[in-house]
């Protein structure tokens, strides 16, 4: 029984199953000839006239060659095709034991193994191994995204936490007079705010994470939806000394989802305001344009907005960077107020929308370019 166990696995893999393959159907090519054979040299000597006897021993002579042919041949063709199949499937076996390997190992912790791809192995297995290589980078690029957001989160959340609890121990270990307290309770009350405002941005972008963002376009005129936009940072940028101003034709229609838009931008303006010193100017100009591949019978148009400020620009800066979650440039980190997410924020809902977005800096203010595709009517 031990044998049985042991051939028992090897008849279930795919070059035990290729072998048995191989085998039965050359048996019973070689049957259904040898019955061909037989039947044709009993066919012949019914038609020779020959005493019966004579025929008889013919044909047993000839059965005899024939079952001694089909003992040699059917072993043989057993033999051919196993040793066939292994080297048919050695190469793609050797690939499948790889990828097994290679994932026995991949874990939340060890995502740096990738498959070795060989231009020797079969053209299916390549393409299997460069998808589930693809696959493995973007768990990999998941994962540290994910460790890194979930890092930085809680490092916003820990300050203004702690810093809750000084004030609210040190208002319980003192005595307090009723302004005291309230001027406290004012206090906590704004960190509370700073800290809904954070976890309220924190859910915004899981659920873009998820695509679980609605997003619901309809035609709007481009003019209103810019005016409630820059109607909102007026007062701020008055007080800050800077001129906001709008370059758009009113009668512009856009399609797109109304709220997605006014938050994108809004980062956008915002982010415009706080870098432009006393007496800049922040533009917010919209206009339609024709896409690259507006050549391509059926292609869309796109709606262009930028912002340009008048602020000290990017320096070195990679603007890339500059749209990673809680990233704050080093020469305005605790200077400028925020969480380090309003251009995260914009890229996801202008993502959502089925746009893009860059930056571009010069010495003499950086400009933010907003892509959105519009249906050709």
């Amino acid at each position: 029984m031990s044998w049985t166990k042991q051939l028992t696995p090897k008849l279930h893999s795919l070059r035990g199953r290729l072998a048995l393959f191989y085998a039965a159907l050359t048996t019973c090519v070689l049957l259904l000839f040898a019955t061909m054979i037989y039947g044709t040299a009993v066919f012949i000597e019914e038609q020779e006239d020959e005493p019966i006897i004579e025929k008889e021993r013919e044909l047993s002579a000839f059965r005899h060659l024939l079952f001694l042919s089909l003992g040699v041949a059917i072993p043989l063709s057993v033999v051919l095709s196993t040793l066939g199949s292994s080297l048919m499937t050695r190469r793609t076996v050797k690939a499948l034991s790889d990828l097994v390997e290679v994932a026995s190992k991949v874990g939340p912790d060890q995502l740096s193994h990738r498959l070795k791809e060989h231009p020797a192995t079969d053209a299916e297995i390549q393409r299997l191994i460069h998808v589930l290589n693809q696959m493995l980078d973007r768990v990999d690029r998941c994962v540290t995204s994910l460790r890194r957001f979930t890092s930085d989160a809680a490092h916003e959340l820990r300050t203004p936490l702690a810093d809750l609890m000084g004030r609210l121990e040190i208002s319980l270990r003192r005595p307090r007079d009723n302004q005291a307290l309230r001027l406290t309770m004012e206090e906590t009350l704004e960190g509370l705010g700073r800290l809904m405002r954070l976890t309220e941005i924190l859910l915004t972008l899981a659920r873009t994470d998820s695509g679980e963002l609605p997003v619901s376009k309809r035609a709007h005129l481009l003019g209103p939806l810019l005016d409630e936009v820059l109607g909102l940072y007026e007062g701020v940028a008055a007080e800050s000394g800077v001129l906001l101003r709008m370059e758009c034709d009113p009668r512009h229609h856009i399609e797109t989802d109304a709220l997605l838009f006014h938050r994108a931008l809004a980062n956008l303006v915002e982010n415009a305001i706080k870098f432009s010193p006393p007496g800049g100017v922040v533009v917010v100009k919209a206009e339609p344009t024709e896409p690259a591949d507006s050549a391509r019978e059926g292609s869309d148009r796109e709606l262009q907005v930028v912002v340009t400020d008048s602020g000290p620009g990017l320096g070195d800066e990679d603007p890339e960077r500059l749209f990673a979650r809680f990233y704050r440039s080093p020469s305005h980190r605790g200077s400028i107020d925020g969480f380090g997410l309003g251009l995260a924020l914009t890229r996801s809902f202008v993502t959502a929308l089925g746009g893009t977005v860059e930056l571009r800096s010069t010495p003499r203010g950086t400009t933010a370019t907003v892509r959105l595709p519009q249906p050709v009517h």
